[in-house]
């Protein structure tokens, strides 16, 4: 294989994902001048922090009832 041809290739697929961003871009939707108050960020960061423990107070339970499980199964089949 010829570098020369594949650096070519190289470039013109970086060029194809450039234009197609490109494209994206400017026939997409105009930026929202919106605004949020303190109060609306307060809740967003609120419900972040519930989701976040609620999925790891979600995880915990779920490790220990495996562990649990894995444990009462290997004592039956000790006896």
């Amino acid at each position: 294989m010829n570098p020369d041809g594949s650096l070519i290739a190289k470039r013109r697929r970086i060029a194809r994902v450039l234009a197609i961003m490109g494209a994206i871009h400017f026939l997409g939707p105009p930026p929202a001048a919106a605004y949020i108050d303190p109060m609306s960020g307060s809740i967003v960061l609120q419900v972040l922090a519930a989701g976040f423990m609620a999925a790891y107070l979600s995880f915990r339970r779920f490790r220990d009832w495996m562990r649990d499980t894995v444990r009462r199964i290997a004592s039956r089949l000790r006896h």
